[in-house]
């Protein structure tokens, strides 16, 4: 009965209720690892400006305040990942989950791409436009090349050179997925598919990579640990959708919830909620596999975050 009370205070513009129905210790908990987080996300940010301001292209990415590196700095310090060490692996993770966003853009929305960048006023804006995707692209490579390389007591010239892989792989993989979301038609269990899983689950699962966690526990513990990272992505997708559920009806972007009710009608929200807790038991079940002792109930606030750490982080 709680996340359906969660999903009905949202939907009905009462966000500012997660609070209440969370555990407390959890929101204090969350809440502490925002300074933390956004200092890495400044950290990132700069390391993309170096990059165009090397280049010397006539436009430039102007972006918000974002909270990319928060969930991976709870997951960080649930798996005992000093601050000084994490700290590299979550700018790589930022910059990786803006190109995720963006590229996504790209596909949905070019017009929201193109927004977020500042144009030569001298030059010609269509051509501007059509440079800034492959632009973008080269100097977010170039960005996580110049994290890799400047610790390399953290990451062996192999390690760099497998993260850079594993980086362009996992956006690739994302790329057919980008160019469904706009079908309305989708069925239920293919937008949970396409939307929850294949883009946002893919996307926080990368968490694995970036945190080296192969090296640090082995495969077989490690391959446990990303596979309940690519379900809690699953679930921000969840809340996601309960976020945008007006605007993207209005966008005609594919959304879950609104996809369920077309399907199940009066039903929906109580089909939507027993998918969340699927999901949310098969996060659980990888990290039982792994046999580690993590804070799950620290890890199953994730998600909700956004309705509550909004407020204290002007321009989110």
């Amino acid at each position: 009965m709680q996340y359906y009370n969660l999903v009905a205070s949202c939907l009905n513009g009462q966000g500012n209720k997660v609070q209440d129905l969370l555990d407390i210790d959890s929101e204090a908990k969350l809440t502490n690892y925002l300074p933390e987080a956004l200092r890495i996300w400044a950290l990132a940010l700069h390391k993309f400006e170096s990059t165009e301001r090397i280049s010397k292209v006539p436009f430039h990415l102007i972006e918000k305040v974002k909270l990319y590196a928060l969930d991976g700095v709870v997951v960080a310090d649930l798996l005992n990942i000093l601050p000084k060490i994490r700290k590299p692996e979550l700018e790589i993770f930022s910059l990786y989950y803006l190109s995720v966003h963006l590229f996504d853009d790209i596909v949905e929305d070019p017009a929201k791409f193109h927004s977020k960048f500042n144009y030569n006023k001298k030059l010609s804006l269509d051509l501007q436009h059509r440079a800034t995707g492959m632009s973008f692209i080269l100097h977010i490579l170039a960005a996580i090349s110049k994290v890799l390389h400047e610790n390399p007591e953290i990451y062996s010239a192999t390690a760099a050179l497998r993260i850079e892989k594993e980086f362009v792989e996992s956006l690739s993989r994302q790329a057919i997925f980008f160019t469904r979301e706009k079908e309305l038609s989708s069925l239920p269990t293919e937008v949970l598919t396409i939307k929850q899983r294949q883009v946002s689950g893919e996307a926080t699962s990368f968490l694995a990579v970036a945190l080296q966690l192969e090296k640090r526990y082995g495969e077989k513990v490690a391959k446990y640990l990303k596979k309940s990272l690519f379900y809690l992505g699953s679930l921000t997708q969840f809340t996601d959708d309960i976020r945008d559920y007006d605007k993207d009806k209005i966008s005609g972007n594919m959304n879950l919830l609104s996809s369920m009710e077309s399907y199940y009608g009066l039903e929906a929200r109580r089909k939507f909620v027993g998918w969340y807790l699927k999901e949310e038991d098969l996060m659980l079940e990888e990290i039982k596999k792994s046999k580690l002792d993590l804070d799950v109930t620290l890890l199953k606030a994730i998600p909700w975050h956004p309705f509550f750490l909004k407020p204290l982080s002007p321009n989110i």
